[in-house]
């Protein structure tokens, strides 16, 4: 489970439908705010790394990104 301060990969894009909601684009890397332990609905709130927009996102639309190679 993902915890705040992990960098999340976008894998499933996501359009915002309302202003607090931040759109996706697949390959994105979003910061994790806030994780759903708290309310148990299914959203994160994150920060888009690329652009600093913040937002509420549904869940699965994100995993951790691949580990470095060596």
């Amino acid at each position: 489970m993902a915890t705040p301060g992990d960098i999340l990969v976008v894998v499933h894009e996501f359009q915002a439908r309302s202003p607090d909601e931040l759109t996706l684009a697949r390959g994105e890397r979003i910061e994790l705010i806030e994780s759903d332990q708290e309310f148990g609905d299914g959203w994160y709130l994150g920060r888009n790394i690329e652009t600093n927009d913040s937002g509420l996102f549904p869940e699965g639309t994100q995993q951790p990104p691949p580990p470095p190679s060596c």
